[in-house]
């Protein structure tokens, strides 16, 4: 894909993953993105994956995409899926890039020596150090209603919800439960690991999902491991899973 792609374009074609640079990204790291191939959830776990039989709740939609109500003061609403279903892992991404390649560090990462002043010069971050909508995976990929949450929504998330370590169709999680009084509702996240490299390290065994915080020389993210979820800053060129979340 052509690397001059104007926004608008991108927003039309918002329903598949889209592996393009915005029109500034530099081209020696383009070469690293294709396309690639979905990987699909194995039959097994498609066969097993059945909402009412989990008490699995949806309580709306946006641009076609689910989202749960955790009953949250921000009225922040979270996708309970980064992929297909919950389940499944879904792509690992670097901060600031929109698409899946097949190597993660330091050297293939455009954002991962620029200062915050540089980041915000040039509108790749925000004033509050937030990625802005062409550097974010979810709103590019979802539609620009979706974004990636700040470190201080995933703290919000943490604070809000009773944790728990689950295994959902023979995947290792963890759900978080609302607090709430009559809320119900709950989201999955599953372990996915981290892409660093060439290879994935630790899937099942603990997570890490991107927030759209950069700051310093690095960019917040959610972890989940050992009965314990908290967000640590760690280096952009790494390859994290994301969760999409949306505000009617």
């Amino acid at each position: 894909m052509k690397l001059k792609v104007l926004f608008f374009s991108v927003l039309l074609s918002m329903f598949s993953i889209q592996t393009s640079f915005a029109s500034d990204y530099d081209e020696d790291y383009a070469s690293d993105y294709d396309e690639g191939e979905d990987e699909d959830v194995p039959d097994s776990m498609i066969f097993s994956w059945n909402k009412s039989a989990i008490n699995y709740s949806v309580s709306g939609t946006v641009d076609g995409y689910e989202y749960v109500d955790l009953g949250l003061l921000s009225g922040l609403k979270w996708a309970n899926i980064g992929a297909k279903v919950p389940v499944e892992y879904g792509e690992y991404l670097a901060c600031g890039e929109v698409g899946p390649k097949d190597r993660y560090d330091e050297d293939n990462s455009f954002i991962s020596s620029l200062s915050i002043e540089e980041l915000k010069s040039k509108s790749i971050i925000n004033e509050d150090g937030n990625l802005t909508a062409l550097y974010d995976a979810a709103t590019i990929n979802w539609s620009e209603n979706w974004r990636l949450p700040t470190v201080a929504e995933f703290e919000e998330l943490i604070n809000n919800c009773v944790l728990s370590e689950i295994t959902l169709c023979g995947v290792k999680g963890y759900r978080f439960e609302s607090k709430k009084i009559g809320n119900n509702n709950w989201i999955f996240f599953p372990l996915a690991g981290e892409f660093y490299r060439n290879s994935i390290d630790d899937a099942g065994s603990r997570g890490s999902y991107w927030s759209s915080t950069l700051s310093g020389l690095n960019a917040y993210y959610l972890y989940l491991g050992y009965n314990s979820a908290f967000t640590e800053r760690v280096i952009r060129s790494v390859g994290y899973t994301v969760r999409p979340v949306v505000k009617e």
